[in-house]
């Protein structure tokens, strides 16, 4: 694929995107961790572009699928609560309050159930 093919690619999921990326909703989920140091945001564009180059090769809708992807995990952006735990240093030996997240779920329905609950909203 030429540079310039690649940069319209880019560019079409940026447009594909925007919408939901200024909504308040979408950037609260760059707030939470979801995988290690990954942000649930970071996560969910990568599905998304992961989905974007899947969906083009496959000729489906690429804004359905891309908007989709985008927000498969829309419900984990007020699931997770930041507490502390003791956790033991391991030079130390002492025992230290570390951050962690915990699981705050007042609404127990499945993921995506919840996601598609809150974007109808």
């Amino acid at each position: 694929m030429s540079r310039l093919s690649r940069k319209l690619r880019e560019r079409e999921f940026v447009e594909l995107t925007r919408e939901l990326l200024d909504s308040e909703p979408v950037r609260m989920m760059g707030r939470w961790k979801h995988h290690g140091p990954v942000t649930t945001l970071d996560h969910s564009l990568f599905v998304a572009f992961s989905t974007y180059r899947v969906a083009r090769m496959l000729h489906m809708d690429v804004r359905a699928a891309v908007r989709g992807a985008l927000l498969h995990d829309l419900c984990k952006a007020q699931y997770y609560k930041v507490s502390t735990r003791n956790v033991k240093n391991e030079q130390t030996g002492q025992w230290e309050k570390a951050n962690y997240y915990m699981v705050e779920d007042s609404f127990p329905y499945g993921h995506g159930e919840k996601s598609v609950f809150l974007i109808e909203r």
